[in-house]
């Protein structure tokens, strides 16, 4: 019995322990605002001056430190007193909400806007934004002067307007965040709405484009459908421009734009096209992203490319990069790449996938970091161009291919496979001693054996030629 108690105060001693310190790194989140949470937001806007006068009322807010990131062009930031505590949370440097019990807290804000509304706007990242906080539902209020002729949309369901004498109140409201904001100097209409959808444009799309859209956009998130090629190129979270009403066009463009969502292209925008046509399995986008996954794809059996893809949907939230997705491959193929990061800065034609080996090598027992050795097809091939040099020769492009010579021997390697040309002598053979990728030449291990008779050791670490040049 007394073992039993003893057993059990040992138990509870450990299991209030863990608690305690579970409890300790919770509140320490809590305190450096680093606890994800969700809220909700009304906010009202009016334009004058070429500015948008911003009223931002944030609603829900949990007992935790929360870090204001203001838009990029915001000014004039300050407390809002709408309620006796309607600041009590924000700090006086007016970057942050305080630990609290208030859930409601409001600030104000104005937003310049180059050259006003005499022209299309599209306006992104407009509005506050809370780090760590993902908005649950959001109102929208825009007041603007009869003056203008034009329209407000945003990627928020449409619920009205209301014209007074001096004003046209316009009001949005609806699920998720909204951080983009879209003027129009045409008038245009809503010519259909729904849960998913809006669509503004001049004229009624057909019943058959209706339908198939019906099949295609089926997220919770609203999005707005614009009928304006001015901004079809631009990258948007919240918009659809078209030219034209285009099923297949815009079901692209929603896959991608959930994407971007679920990753961060930031760095390269043109792996979205890369990372599109793995997780959709089809072909979308430029056609150096379809050249260089065709390339790798060649070179991958069916067992790596699932991998591949698999390693892919994990990475979720990650910056996608090269250098990223070169990491993704060494760890698949086992061997070091530099596969899309090569590919990254080619404008033409795509760079094969090599393979390098980082082991150190010597020429004639002197090291030489300007040789570097990769893989290509189950072959091993060294730098032509920093090599043969170490080994006595000269080693150069001319007009008739590549000139390796030395006081005794004079080799050309020409453009054209299937021969070798030494001192005069024409050579055939089956695979190229010589190639050329990229900018730089590279010679194959054998032929560099037999041709200039070099031989070659292999150790842990380290790659040792000696060169016979009788």
């Amino acid at each position: 019995m007394k073992f039993a108690f003893g057993l059990f105060a040992v138990l509870a001693s450990i299991i209030g322990g863990t608690l305690f310190f579970q409890y300790q790194s919770y509140s320490a989140e809590l305190a450096s605002g680093d606890h994800a949470f969700y809220y909700a937001q009304e906010i009202e806007t009016s334009y004058n001056n070429n500015e948008l006068q911003v009223k931002h009322h944030f609603k829900g807010l949990p007992n935790q430190r929360m870090d204001i990131i203001l838009p990029e062009r915001a000014k004039d930031v300050a407390c809002l007193v709408e309620a006796s505590t309607s600041c009590d949370r924000l700090d006086e440097t007016m970057t942050y909400f305080t630990m609290g019990e208030v859930p409601t807290q409001s600030i104000s804000y104005s937003i310049p806007i180059d050259g006003g509304l005499a022209q299309n706007k599209l306006l992104q990242n407009s509005f506050v934004q809370l780090r760590n906080g993902d908005v649950s539902y959001s109102i929208l209020h825009i007041a603007t002067d009869n003056a203008l002729t034009g329209k407000w949309i945003t990627g928020l369901p449409f619920v009205g307007e209301q014209k007074r004498a001096m004003v046209t109140n316009t009001m949005f409201s609806g699920d998720g965040d909204v951080r983009e904001l879209y003027w129009s100097v045409q008038p245009l209409a809503v010519q259909k709405a729904t849960d998913h959808y809006s669509i503004y444009a001049n004229q009624q799309p057909s019943a058959d484009f209706l339908a198939e859209l019906a099949e295609v956009i089926t997220d919770d998130q609203h999005i707005a459908i614009v009928q304006n090629a001015q901004f079809a190129t631009v990258d948007t979270q919240e918009f659809l421009f078209l030219e034209a009403f285009d099923v297949a066009t815009i079901e692209n463009k929603i896959m991608l734009t959930r994407l971007k969502q679920k990753y961060d292209f930031s760095q390269e925008p043109w792996l979205v096209d890369v990372i599109a046509t793995i997780v959709f399995e089809r072909p979308i986008g430029a056609s150096k992203a379809q050249d260089v996954l065709a390339t790798l794809q060649k070179e991958m059996t069916p067992k790596q490319l699932d991998e591949f893809k698999m390693r892919i949907a994990e990475a979720e939230g990650e910056t996608i990069t090269s250098v990223y997705l070169d990491g993704l491959l060494q760890e698949i193929f086992t061997m070091p790449t530099a596969y899309f990061e090569q590919n990254a800065t080619m404008t033409t034609g795509v760079f094969p996938l090599l393979f390098s080996d980082d082991r150190d090598i010597y020429v004639n027992d002197y090291m030489k970091n300007d040789v570097k050795l990769v893989m290509k097809d189950g072959k091993v091939y060294y730098t032509a161009d920093t090599l043969l040099p170490h080994l006595g020769y000269t080693a150069e492009e001319g007009n008739k291919g590549y000139y390796v010579n030395n006081a005794k021997n004079a080799y050309r390697f020409p453009r054209l496979p299937g021969f070798y040309v030494h001192n005069q002598t024409r050579y055939e053979v089956k695979s190229e001693p010589i190639m050329k990728i990229g900018e730089s030449y590279f010679i194959e291990e054998g032929w560099l054996q037999r041709i200039f008779h070099v031989e070659i050791e292999k150790s842990t670490g380290r790659i040792q030629m000696k060169a016979n040049l009788e």
